[in-house]
């Protein structure tokens, strides 16, 4: 999808890509989305944050997945876990899923790369009549001064054909007011949606992972040129940020519809 090579950033996203805050699945639960014996489907499951939170909660979950790196790195995380887990390649917008047989469907970090309309009509089409779609995203802020603003001018000076990350997602707000559209036409009724901040502490080097899991260094930039960018990170949080723990603002957003 957008020319990006999803399986080459795997192994950056499962040590050091922090995945869905806890406080998101008691705020789902409360829309009765992630509870017990529940049959979830979640779509472009990547390596399985959102799939792991759902399975440990006792649902039974089928984690869908373009890319097969994705799947291989989160279903060891899920053996070692001791979860039972359905692992699925394939296309969230024709999934090859039975009709009217989730009881929920969930899509986290990855409304932005698919053909929105299309699959906002193969959720509806896989979900029970009153099941509910969750679309959820978890957003770094580019504040002004902030070591966030830094590296994402980093990233740009690398690869200026890149957008910046928080241009791409969300406008820089991390509110996907547009997204909202896409459920309405596609028949969902009773939208609600809803946000809140969490501050997440990162290492020098575990920011540095984390960046190298961005669509734009590992999964765009060649070897090299990752390679480069990384020690050039690495220089600029010894100048700025010495051996500080790093505190990175965050945003949680999350739209929650019904198929009537």
């Amino acid at each position: 999808m957008n020319g990006v090579e999803y399986g080459k950033t795997s192994s950056e996203y499962v040590r050091y890509r922090v995945g869905f805050p806890q406080v998101t699945f008691d705020r789902l639960a409360s829309h009765q989305i992630g509870l017990t014996g529940q049959n979830i489907l979640d779509f472009g499951a990547g390596t399985g944050t959102l799939t792991r939170g759902f399975a440990q909660r006792g649902c039974q979950v089928t984690a869908l997945e373009p890319s097969a790196a994705h799947i291989a790195a989160a279903r060891n995380i899920a053996e070692f876990e001791g979860l039972r887990i359905n692992w699925v390649q394939g296309d969230p917008t024709a999934t090859n899923m039975p009709s009217n047989y989730f009881d929920a469907v969930t899509a986290g970090q990855c409304w932005h790369l698919l053909d929105r309309p299309n699959a906002a009509r193969e959720v509806n089409r896989v979900l029970k009549r009153g099941g509910q779609l969750a679309i959820a995203h978890f957003d770094w802020l580019n504040l002004p001064g902030s070591v966030v603003e830094a590296t994402e001018n980093l990233i740009e000076a690398f690869n200026p054909m890149q957008p910046k990350p928080h241009i791409v997602y969300g406008g820089g707000v991390g509110i996907y007011g547009t997204w909202t559209l896409d459920v309405a036409k596609a028949g969902f009724g009773y939208l609600e949606t809803f946000s809140f901040d969490v501050v997440v502490p990162y290492t020098p080097e575990a920011w540095r992972g984390r960046i190298r899991a961005t669509h734009g260094v590992t999964g765009t930039m060649s070897k090299d040129q990752t390679i480069r960018f990384d020690l050039s990170l690495k220089g600029l949080l010894e100048l700025k940020y010495a051996d500080q723990m790093l505190e990175i603002p965050h945003r949680v957003w999350v739209l929650v519809c019904t198929k009537e």
